[in-house]
């Protein structure tokens, strides 16, 4: 459960803090340990085909979080 005292301080960050924290929290993750449920992982296979069928179509995440970013206040 998380902490509420901790819960109220994020609350109060702004929302590029907010990002930079759910950031930094993802990265702490063990990818391969989340639960992925049958529907998602044949999501993701059809997504890797696609990729494989046209590896230029998509952006770097490094582009996108900045393009994101960009956009708040």
């Amino acid at each position: 459960m998380v902490d509420q005292v901790f819960l109220t301080q994020a609350k109060r960050l702004t929302p590029a803090d907010r990002l930079e924290l759910i950031s930094e929290l993802w990265q702490t993750l063990d990818h391969d340990s989340l639960p992925v449920t049958e529907a998602e992982r044949d999501m993701l296979d059809e997504r890797l085909v696609d990729l494989s069928a046209n590896p230029d179509s998509g952006r770097p995440w490094g582009d996108v979080e900045a393009e994101l970013r960009s956009r708040l206040p």
